[in-house]
């Protein structure tokens, strides 16, 4: 079986927001479409056996009766994490780990599924809310994801500190953007219990569509 990447848009814009539920949302606004150009993961020459090659996307195993659902390569979990990314640092630190995978330039901007589902569903260990990914118009991304769990992450810390309401806390307007910057990493690694680096998704085994965080 073989199967093809599809573009996205070329950047999104994230919105957080929770609703009544506790429910976290996240909103994407896509910017000017590309044009849709087929995944290339390795040359193959002629006259050769081809080389090992790598499928975009992987099938997960459906999960209380729900259809089977190929989720991005890039974004599962293996040994060998094939994305090298601190959780704390701007997902556009995100590269590719060179050792075990040759991608696109774009490769954050293909489709977080092979079907180009519009919303996504993940779950972050020790943290009680799920982040739920909603776009009206145009595929998850595996830019979208990364942007998704960093922002939830952050959002989740800065609450913290804030409903904890000790030293300069009580005023959070008065504290440097340094301090902030500081104490928020401090309660992400806390919240992630000492691991920052992304380590990718499993589905869950007691919710259907829905994906498990790891971390290492």
């Amino acid at each position: 079986m073989s199967y093809r990447g599809i573009y996205s848009s070329g950047s999104v814009t994230t919105t957080v927001g929770t609703n009544t539920s506790g429910v976290l949302h996240v909103h994407t606004a896509p910017s000017v479409p590309q044009s849709a150009r087929p995944w290339e993961i390795h040359s193959f020459y002629p006259n050769s056996p081809p080389p090992h090659t790598m499928q975009p996307y992987i099938p997960l195993p459906p999960v209380a009766g729900h259809s089977t659902v190929l989720l991005h390569r890039m974004l599962d979990w293996v040994p060998n994490p094939l994305i090298i990314y601190n959780l704390f640092e701007h997902p556009s630190a995100a590269v590719p780990n060179s050792r075990m995978v040759s991608c696109l330039p774009r490769w954050k901007e293909e489709p977080a599924t092979a079907s180009g589902l519009n919303h996504f569903t993940i779950r972050i260990p020790n943290l009680d809310r799920p982040i739920v990914i909603n776009q009206p118009y145009t595929a998850v991304t595996v830019n979208c994801i990364l942007t998704a769990v960093h922002n939830e992450l952050r959002n989740e810390a800065y609450q913290t500190l804030c409903s904890r309401g000790r030293g300069v806390w009580a005023n959070p307007q008065y504290i440097s953007p340094q301090q902030m910057e500081d104490d928020i990493q401090r309660v992400v690694t806390q919240i992630l219990g000492g691991r920052l680096l992304w380590d990718g998704l499993t589905p869950s085994k007691t919710e259907p569509d829905v994906w498990v965080l790891r971390v290492r």
